[in-house]
């Protein structure tokens, strides 16, 4: 009856491997995000964020997709001279052997980001626009409304 509480890193086969696949997901979103905060530089930004996510696709692609869900791929060059791109996962035997947790984290991490980098990129596509509509139809409604108690004011003298 005398249970110690788990800790995180119990929960989870390969908790380091988990980790550093969240970690370098959001590093690249955050820098992406709080960058504007502190440099004016749009290059400088770009450059560090595709350099923070090439650091994210080498981990998934070669740590945390073998390690957590048994994915590996790579390219072969062919004897005509064409790529060709070779697939292996785990049979279902192994697959069935697998932390459910580690499995769970990979790929609700890889939903989650892409989500955030739409969400980043209709927001920085649209928003202005959308901001700039709001702000003119609100102006033109607040310039109708004067309008409105300007001629009240006259008739009603």
């Amino acid at each position: 009856m005398d249970q110690q509480p788990q800790g995180i890193s119990e929960n989870y086969a390969n908790p380091k491997t988990c980790l550093f696949h969240v970690l370098f997901k959001a590093a690249a979103l955050a820098f992406y995000i709080l960058s504007a905060l502190f440099v004016n530089n749009f290059v400088i930004i770009f450059v560090i964020t595709v350099l923070l996510a090439a650091l994210d696709f080498w981990v998934v692609k070669n740590v945390s997709g073998r390690i957590l869900v048994g994915l590996r791929w790579w390219n072969e060059i062919n004897d005509e001279g064409e790529s060709v791109w070779k697939f292996e996962c785990l049979d279902g035997e192994s697959l069935a052997r697998m932390n459910k947790k580690d499995s769970w984290l990979f790929w609700w991490t890889l939903y989650l980001t892409v989500s955030n980098v739409e969400g980043s990129f209709i927001s920085s596509t649209y928003g202005k626009e959308a901001n700039e509509f709001f702000n003119l139809y609100t102006s033109n409604l607040h310039a109708e409304h004067i309008e409105k108690l300007e001629l009240n004011i006259k008739l009603s003298k």
